[in-house]
């Protein structure tokens, strides 16, 4: 069976993340705390474009585990 977890953080203008916190638990706790890793592995992301006048964005990613068969 599938599950998801939905993880969310604060994305800086800099490209810098706030501290990720999952928001739907997948009621797994591994899998919780891999994509929580997942995000923080991804820090820095990209500085936001000069067009993009705000100091942060919320971000929320839904992962899905599917198990292979």
């Amino acid at each position: 069976e599938s599950k998801d977890v939905h993880v969310s953080f604060f994305l800086y203008s800099q490209g810098n993340i706030g501290k990720p916190f999952v928001e739907k638990s997948s009621g797994n706790e591994k899998l919780d705390s891999l994509a929580v890793r997942a995000v923080l592995d991804s820090d820095p992301f990209p500085k936001f474009p000069p067009e993009l006048k705000e100091p942060s964005l919320q971000i929320t990613i839904r992962f899905k585990y599917i198990p292979q068969e």
